[in-house]
């Protein structure tokens, strides 16, 4: 079957949905969640949410959409990740924007099958503008959480928002074996000086 099966338009007070991730239940039921902006705005530091919403019947059909994650950064949140850990737990990843100088993942936990989520765990410490895609984060058999992300400098040392960051950036990776206390990799991947985009 191809189609389309859940419609996210832009509207007002909505200007924009994306970045999604999904985890299935234990009861079979499919978990979507996905950055939902807010306001008037849709730019990448527009005021947005997480959203979620629920399918029964495979992905064929899909329930109202749910705040998970009010907007708890000076920009947004974003950039979700979900994850079902080898305990049982469900994992939130996504990304708390405040700066330029201060963009950070963050993950939340659920035992009840994302009725309910823990607080939030920072899991980056380094202060830095870190992009973390959806669907970024992996566990490794011996129960290792890994994090791929990629480092931006700011444009200004004020850390403004609109002036924004570099395209240029370095691959860095974040790990941790309880889920709460994270460490960066010491190393970190550089691209050629010749090439202006960077690693994400």
């Amino acid at each position: 079957m191809n189609a389309i099966v859940l419609l996210l338009p832009a509207g007002p007070g909505n200007p924009r949905n994306s970045e999604g991730a999904f985890v299935t239940l234990r009861d079979g039921r499919i978990l979507f969640a996905w950055s939902r902006y807010t306001g008037a705005d849709w730019a990448d530091h527009a005021r947005a949410d997480l959203a979620a919403s629920v399918s029964a019947d495979g992905g064929l059909t899909w329930g109202p959409p749910r705040i998970i994650v009010p907007n708890e950064g000076r920009c947004n949140v974003m950039s979700v990740s979900l994850l079902r850990l080898h305990d049982g737990r469900i994992a939130l990843f996504y990304v708390q924007k405040n700066s330029a100088l201060d963009c950070r993942l963050r993950v939340r936990f659920s035992s009840d099958e994302a009725e309910t989520w823990s607080d939030s765990v920072l899991c980056q410490p380094a202060r830095g503008y870190f992009v973390t895609h959806n669907d970024r984060v992996v566990q490794l058999r011996d129960s290792r959480l890994l994090v791929a992300s990629a480092f931006h400098r700011a444009e200004s040392t004020d850390g403004d928002i609109v002036s924004g960051i570099t395209m240029r950036a370095e691959a860095c990776f974040f790990y941790s074996d309880d889920g709460v206390t994270w460490r960066e990799r010491p190393q970190r991947l550089h691209m050629d000086p010749a090439i202006t985009a960077g690693l994400q």
